[in-house]
C-alpha cells in the first residue's frame, strides 16, 4: 500500500512539474564588432500571441 501511494504521489508531482514549463518567448541575438575593443549586441524577443510584457517602469504616455 505504501509503495502504491508513493508511486501515485511521484506521478502527480511529475505531471504538475511538467505543466509548469512554458516558453512563450523566443530569444535571438547577434553581435557586430565595431572596433577592436567594442561590439554592439542585438537582442530580439518574439512573444507568442496572448502573452504580454509588464514593467514597473513605464515611460510617460504609455499608461
Amino acid at each position: 500500500m505504501k509503495k502504491l501511494l508513493l508511486v501515485i504521489a511521484f506521478f502527480v508531482f511529475f505531471v504538475a512539474a511538467q505543466a509548469q514549463i512554458l516558453r512563450p518567448v523566443r530569444w535571438s541575438y547577434a553581435a557586430k564588432k565595431i572596433s577592436a575593443n567594442e561590439a554592439v549586441i542585438f537582442l530580439t524577443a518574439t512573444i507568442e500571441d496572448g502573452w504580454h510584457i509588464y514593467s514597473a517602469n513605464q515611460k510617460d504616455g504609455n499608461r
